[in-house]
């Protein structure tokens, strides 16, 4: 057998052991969002025992959908839509979809009324430091109401 450059490679140059402890700390960032850490506030999510309706939303709640109109596209909410509309026939679905996330949204965010599903993307997203320092979140806003801001 010949020895060919490739064979005489280290194991691990700067290239590779940049990407693995670069995948280290992504891997232990991710880790950490994982964790439960501690919420003050928080109370204990429960599912039921409804298979159908886990969660307990009303059927006949109106549902808020935001999401950013970007390079996906819309479909993958719509086709969502779709589904919910199939399991709550007797929902209203309100749907937008913009590239104005903060403009439009962040006021719900302070108002205490956010959307029921939100993507948070693009350029104008709201940046997230300014929501978990205010304590905004869909939970936190609707608190009482099944997860659901009405």
């Amino acid at each position: 057998m010949r020895n060919t450059p490739a064979d005489k490679q280290p194991m691990f140059n700067r290239r590779n052991l940049f990407g693995a402890t670069a995948a280290g700390l992504a891997a232990s960032s991710l880790a950490a969002c994982a964790t439960s850490g501690s919420d003050d506030e928080g109370g204990e999510v429960t599912v039921g025992e409804d298979a159908e309706n886990p969660f307990g939303v009303d059927p006949a709640a109106p549902l808020n959908v935001v999401i950013f109109d970007g390079g996906f596209g819309q479909d993958y909410a719509v086709s969502h839509q779709a589904l919910y509309k199939e399991t709550f026939p007797e929902s209203e679905i309100e749907f937008m979809a913009t590239q104005a996330i903060a403009e439009t949204q962040q006021p719900r965010f302070a108002e205490g009324k956010p959307a029921d599903v939100l993507d948070n993307s693009g350029a104008s997203q709201i940046p997230m430091d300014a929501l978990v320092g205010q304590k905004r979140s869909t939970r936190n806003c609707c608190r009482g109401t099944g997860g659901r801001s009405r």
